[in-house]
């Protein structure tokens, strides 16, 4: 009876150990990915129009996969008009983790008609458009006026049809040359322009005028001004040396202002 109860006990204790090596084979189910919007910024705050807007895009994949093939697609607006769009490269949203992700508009894509930005996202483990946020409304400013151009020249016939010149002699005729924009808004343009020319070492102003241009109604982008001096004034020629040319333009919509410099050399 007890050799019985010995190899009971005996194969009784084999079994228990055989079974606390047995694991569950069943594998957890894992959760597919799922990429959510956690937040939206960008900057500058207050941009102004031609000005580079970068926006900061957070992502977080709640999911147990990684969500591949992802890409972020900018789009702008002018009101219910379509701009353009700029999209990101690729990426990957780690399982559970965040990942954040910046677009950016481009100088060239940001002008001051500019009222909104709107971000889709597309991804191979979600499908297109799986995320869209709330269209960011954005209020672009004016820029100032901007000088893009500038010399003094010996001779103006017309705008872009000029001889650059920046050696004269005391007595000649000098014109100071020089275009811009961002001064057009919806159409109506309106400035106030100013020069001085003073002389370097001595810093003696000989020339110093300004002038206001009445509003008017044109569809252009860029304007040109030239302005005319004898470099004499009653009873002398100005002394030989460098000048410099100071132009300022003030955009009388916006109020905001610009200045720009050249040299020129009387021998």
């Amino acid at each position: 009876m007890r050799k019985q109860l010995l190899v009971i006990e005996i194969v009784t204790l084999l079994i228990c150990i055989g079974c606390s090596g047995c694991t569950d084979t069943k594998k957890e189910e894992l959760s597919p990915a799922n990429v959510i919007l956690k937040n939206v910024v960008y900057s500058p705050l207050n941009p102004v129009e031609k000005e580079n807007i970068i926006f900061t895009i957070t992502l977080e994949n709640t999911g147990d996969t990684n969500a591949s093939s992802n890409s972020i697609t900018l789009s702008g607006f002018d009101g219910d008009t379509f701009l353009y769009s700029s999209q990101s490269s690729s990426f990957i949203v780690n399982a559970h983790s965040e990942k954040i992700v910046t677009v950016s508009t481009g100088k060239d894509k940001t002008d001051e008609g500019m009222k909104s930005f709107k971000m889709t996202m597309w991804s191979s483990t979600q499908g297109y458009n799986s995320i869209l946020p709330q269209t960011l409304n954005i209020n672009v400013q004016p820029g100032a006026p901007e000088i893009y151009l500038i010399t003094t020249a010996s001779n103006v016939i017309a705008a872009s049809n000029y001889t650059e010149d920046i050696t004269f002699e005391p007595g000649e005729l000098v014109y100071a040359y020089y275009e811009f924009r961002n001064v057009n808004h919806d159409n109506v343009v309106e400035t106030y322009q100013t020069i001085t020319v003073h002389h370097k070492s001595s810093w003696v102003v000989y020339f110093d005028d300004n002038k206001y241009d009445d509003k008017k109604i044109s569809e252009s982008d860029g304007w040109v001004q030239w302005w005319p001096f004898y470099t004499y004034t009653y009873p002398n020629n100005w002394p030989t040396g460098e000048y410099q040319v100071d132009i300022g333009i003030q955009d009388k919509i916006t109020g905001k202002t610009t200045t720009s410099m050249v040299i020129f050399t009387l021998t």
